[in-house]
């Protein structure tokens, strides 16, 4: 863990908090400022915010003593929802501009918001998908048994847990690559309109 703090911590709903304002409200000034040092300090502090959400849902921030779990539970994780509900608006600014007007760079900024993407929806999202498809599946959870029981739990089912892995695994990746094609497309796109529209 890169601190000790407990999940009841106030310290931790600030960090969390700040963190998902910081990631909603940067990237509407990102796309609506043209100052070169300004934009800089922006995508600085959003990728900061991003880096601190993500580490925060991963369990990197805060103490756990089986250690760090990577925002699984076997019961569901409350913050799943909210992770991917913050990324998906997040992006929203970066998509309306790409189709709305050019981008100076499409690859460099789609690199950027897709792998922020991967960070912030990722992990929930993999571990969502693959406890649902695991438990649609007939799949439950072994709580171990004598003085250690319940502490960790482990799929009765490895192989239906394996499969239920590799569909999530394919629903984290497969979004940040809409993402990258959604970004990198629409930016080269105008730029091609404008061309042409020039030469006519």
């Amino acid at each position: 863990m890169l601190l000790d703090l407990t999940a009841g911590d106030p310290v931790v709903f600030w960090i969390q908090w700040v963190s998902i304002v910081l990631i909603l409200a940067l990237p509407w000034l990102l796309t609506h400022s043209n100052m070169t040092a300004f934009r800089r300090s922006c995508w600085i502090i959003w990728i900061g915010s991003v880096a601190t959400l993500s580490a925060l849902y991963l369990g990197l921030l805060t103490y756990h003593y089986n250690g760090v779990q990577f925002g699984f539970r076997h019961d569901g994780n409350p913050m799943n929802t909210l992770m991917i509900t913050v990324g998906l608006f997040a992006t929203l600014p970066f998509v309306r501009q790409a189709y709305l007007k050019e981008y100076l760079h499409p690859l460099r900024t789609a690199t950027i918001v897709s792998l922020s993407v991967l960070l912030l929806i990722g992990p929930a999202l993999y571990n969502g998908v693959a406890l649902y498809a695991y438990e649609q599946d007939g799949g439950t959870f072994d709580a171990g048994q004598g003085d250690y029981a319940g502490e960790e739990h482990q799929p009765v089912d490895p192989a239906a847990w394996f499969q239920a892995s590799v569909m999530g695994f394919l629903s984290c990746t497969g979004i940040t690559f809409v993402t990258f094609c959604t970004l990198f497309f629409f930016g080269h796109r105008k730029d091609r309109i404008e061309i042409q529209s020039d030469q006519l």
